[in-house]
């Protein structure tokens, strides 16, 4: 399973998030985490912004194996087997997630990262998301739609006409209906990965435009 898996709670969805952020390239986007505000002052601000390399390496690899864990947990499937190259994307990182190959989208609150996607490019106009994923005390906060946002954001800035992901809308209800709301839509299989319940979605990036205009 490749985007809108977490990792810890097995009860709850999470990207259980409520709405949506309007964001600008490398412009980090602060709010009190309580409140949906503005406040960059604020102890408990969350903060949506690019990672940068190496200085959030560790909090964004600490985060993908929980992400990981959550989805072992509740999907039954180990995702290590599934997807053989998780062990070499664990290790290369920062390959993994620079340009021209990447992004990651890191959320924090207080200053202790929460939550994440990765934008990973496929070939020539396409890009994936990945392992979108939120801690279980950063849920309905409004932090998963400013992430997916902000990936949708780059993904462009990329050279991306279309973003492919991989998610399940029975393990992911709440991933699955934030990607129905920006425009994405199921479409056939584009990888090996064989797993009940899993299906493909696809977002063309000028439905995207045309469903910010209407905001």
């Amino acid at each position: 399973m490749r985007s809108g898996d977490a990792a810890t709670d097995v009860s709850r969805d999470p990207t259980d998030v409520m709405t949506t952020s309007d964001l600008e390239r490398r412009v980090t986007s602060t709010a009190p985490a309580s409140t949906g505000g503005y406040g960059p002052d604020d102890a408990n601000a969350s903060i949506v912004s690019m990672a940068s390399w190496p200085s959030d390496s560790e909090d964004v690899r600490l985060l993908i194996r929980e992400y990981v864990d959550w989805l072992a947990a509740a999907s039954g499937v180990d995702p290590a087997v599934v997807q053989p190259s998780l062990l070499n994307e664990l290790e290369a990182i920062e390959q993994w997630y620079s340009p021209p190959s990447g992004r990651m989208v890191l959320a924090r609150i207080g200053g202790a990262a929460m939550g994440i996607v990765g934008i990973h490019v496929l070939e020539r106009g396409a890009a994936e998301l990945k392992r979108l994923y939120l801690r279980p005390e950063a849920r309905g906060q409004d932090l998963g739609r400013r992430i997916v946002d902000l990936a949708i954001r780059e993904s462009r800035r990329l050279g991306a006409r279309r973003i492919l992901l991989e998610t399940s809308p029975e393990v992911m209800p709440a991933a699955y209906r934030i990607y129905l709301e920006r425009g994405f839509r199921p479409v056939e299989r584009y990888s090996s990965l064989d797993v009940d319940g899993v299906i493909a979605m696809e977002l063309r990036l000028g439905l995207f435009s045309a469903w910010r205009s209407h905001r």
